[in-house]
């Protein structure tokens, strides 16, 4: 017959009772050592093959060579969900100006000037248009 050795901190299920006293691992809010390891590796190594504009220059080759690349570096940057605190009329509480609109649009196709202005009308109070010439983007 084998006899389990009985933890007092922890319940029949084996998970801690409320209350029970930690011992050790790392603190609530502190970050993980090895992911910020990696992050500064990352940052060092694009520094180093943007060569003298270190990342903004790994960023101008990167754009040049494949602008989809920059434009996915880009969308990873932007939050994937965010709460916004709204009025009844649904604008930001916080900064009434504050519209983002993420819009995706197949590889190798563009807006046209009318397609912008439609989705600026629904969507956004004070429309923003940044203007491209085909032969940057290409």
């Amino acid at each position: 017959m084998v006899v389990a050795k009985v933890d007092p901190g922890r319940g029949a299920n084996g998970r801690f009772m409320p209350g029970h006293q930690r011992n050790g691992g790392r603190r609530k809010g502190k970050k993980n050592k090895l992911t910020l390891d990696i992050k500064q590796a990352m940052l060092e190594a694009g520094a180093d093959l943007g060569g003298d504009q270190g990342l903004k220059g790994l960023f101008l080759k990167a754009g040049k060579k494949d602008p989809v690349v920059l434009a996915s570096w880009l969308a990873n940057l932007i939050p994937k969900q965010q709460t916004i605190k709204t009025d009844e009329a649904g604008l930001p509480i916080e900064n009434p100006h504050l519209t983002v609109n993420v819009i995706g649009v197949p590889r190798g196709t563009f807006l046209s000037k009318d397609e912008v202005t439609a989705i600026e009308r629904r969507s956004m109070p004070e429309p923003l248009l940044i203007e491209h010439d085909d032969e940057s983007v290409a």
